[in-house]
């Protein structure tokens, strides 16, 4: 699988060369071989929608077309193109294309109100194509691209699309889109935290399906510069529904889930507050005082207590720092003393035997 991948890429880098040399040499031809092309695919996305499930032809046709977008975008640019008079009349007919495309793809989905998944993940996968992004932003060409991304990305839309079948892929564009046009550009990201955490109702944090577990996941590994930092104090509605699916875990009644797991993924999206020439708060889903409450909670009692926090640690190191100098957040563990600091490193010394662990949190 992984060579057939691999084959397919380069024979799509190739048609790209040689589309590029077309257009240099004789642009007309370009233009109507092009134009072929995008009459194809633009049926293909017509039908996709009514596609049964498990039809996978707009998807394999979607990803070849963007592989070959991605190569000649490539090669447009190692040629400089746009600046080629003998070409550039059919550059600018290529990137309005590429527009009309992407803009009809949204049009669908938003039609279809989000049912169309794989026309979300193609959406998702332009955005995590940098030849693409790169022509996204600037051509005259991409505006009307530009203006659906805007209506995709608005109010309304995004509360209908995260309760959707696409949540998945949905999640992905506005992640992509905090780290492409800077956190001060996306309200889409706001209604995202508003929905995934709300302050009433059922979160979900035992559904791996739910939108918090789902954002959850699909922002590992981002960056926290990206994001706004996340409200302060302690989002006590999250904490409680996670404590409580601890409790369900120890008692049996979850078969098959590791929240310990959630914890470990979650703790290292909290935000951080750094000290440089001016206080400066950088976060992504949850408080420090969420964290912190997430951990204290579990109480010194909680017998895996030091190895859960090992593993945390071992995933964001600066939380040793935070764990060993905050304050207790503001209630007392269930069935436990009160957590203070000296008898968490009491606790410690007495239970971690690995010396780098121990260097971490004194």
């Amino acid at each position: 699988m992984e060579e057939k991948k691999c084959a397919d890429t380069g024979m799509q880098d190739a048609l790209g060369a040689a589309m590029t040399e077309i257009c240099v040499r004789r642009p007309g031809d370009f233009d109507v071989i092009w134009q072929r092309e995008n009459e194809w695919f633009e049926d293909t996305i017509h039908k996709a929608p009514s596609l049964e499930f498990r039809d996978t032809t707009f998807q394999t046709t979607a990803n070849r077309w963007m592989t070959l977008v991605s190569s000649i975008l490539n090669h447009f640019n190692s040629k400089n193109l746009d600046s080629v008079e003998n070409s550039r009349s059919s550059v600018s007919t290529f990137i309005n294309s590429l527009a009309q495309i992407f803009t009809k793809i949204v049009d669908t989905e938003i039609q279809t109100e989000g049912n169309w998944v794989e026309g979300m993940s193609f959406i998702n996968l332009f955005f995590w194509t940098k030849p693409f992004v790169d022509c996204f932003q600037k051509p005259k060409e991409m505006d009307s691209a530009r203006k659906s991304l805007k209506l995709l990305l608005s109010p309304d839309q995004v509360k209908r699309f995260l309760h959707s079948q696409a949540l998945g892929p949905f999640i992905g564009i506005i992640i992509r889109f905090n780290t492409i046009y800077g956190k001060d550009n996306n309200s889409a990201w706001d209604i995202l935290l508003a929905e995934a955490i709300p302050q009433h109702g059922p979160i979900g944090v035992r559904n791996p399906e739910s939108l918090f577990r789902q954002l959850a996941s699909g922002l590992n590994g981002a960056r926290r510069e990206d994001f706004k930092a996340p409200p302060r104090g302690v989002s006590w509605h999250l904490v409680d529904e996670m404590s409580k699916a601890l409790e369900l875990q120890e008692a049996g009644s979850l078969k098959g889930m590791d929240m310990e797991d959630l914890w470990v993924e979650l703790i290292p999206l909290r935000g951080i507050t750094t000290k440089l020439e001016m206080e400066l708060t950088l976060g992504i889903l949850i408080s420090d005082e969420t964290a912190l409450a997430l951990v204290q909670t579990l109480g010194l009692d909680y017998d895996p207590l030091i190895p859960l926090i090992g593993k945390i640690i071992a995933r964001e190191e600066t939380f040793a720092e935070l764990l060993v100098s905050a304050p207790y957040v503001g209630r007392k563990s269930k069935d436990s003393k009160e957590w203070n600091i000296p008898a968490f490193l009491l606790k410690l010394y007495q239970t971690q035997s690995d010396p780098y662990f121990l260097v971490l949190c004194f």
